[in-house]
């Protein structure tokens, strides 16, 4: 990819109104292939997840899409394989302070469901857990350092982005 494709990447993720800033790891290593087929599962099933709760509320409309941007990351200093960071929009049903802290549960839940994580009755139990990091969208600074990888070789990235009131998944293709 080009530094001015890049550069558009960039300036279309900037306008996003992104809600969460996510790294998603896990304890056996990833490869790109294991990563993407993790975050792809991940995203359908969040999408899905998504889709359903709201179909509970009074109004399950929204014009606002649910959407995510990953990029995959090698690992540094020793360890092998790699991690995901992803930009993560929610449909405007899920914008409320009570619905975000439970979409964020739902987002831990899902990472641990298609990664084989678990959870012990009483408690987390990190030894059982694979990594999960997701924090409120703090401007510039995410995008930035989500699209700087988009320069190197040996990364995978993808933009996925669906309507809760359509029955299929946009995906944008960039040849």
């Amino acid at each position: 990819m080009t530094f001015r494709q890049v550069d558009e990447w960039s300036k279309f993720l900037e306008s996003k109104p992104w809600q969460f800033f996510a790294t998603f790891t896990t304890k056996r290593p990833m490869t790109e292939k294991s990563a993407r087929r993790s975050i792809e599962l991940f995203c359908d099933l969040l999408s899905k997840e998504l889709h359903i709760t709201s179909m509970k509320g009074a109004d399950n409309y929204s014009e606002k899409p649910f959407e995510v941007f990953w990029v995959t990351e090698p690992f540094t200093k020793g360890k092998e394989g790699v991690h995901l960071h992803a930009l993560i929009s929610l449909p405007e049903y899920w914008r409320t302070r009570h619905m975000e802290r439970l979409a964020f549960e739902v987002m831990l839940y899902l990472w641990q469901k298609v990664t084989g994580g678990r959870k012990t009755k009483s408690k987390i139990d990190d030894t059982l857990w694979n990594r999960v990091q997701i924090q409120s969208y703090r401007g510039e600074s995410a995008c930035k350092y989500t699209t700087k990888y988009l320069t190197k070789h040996l990364v995978d990235w993808d933009y996925f982005c669906t309507f809760n009131n359509a029955d299929e998944n946009l995906q944008l293709v960039v040849e």
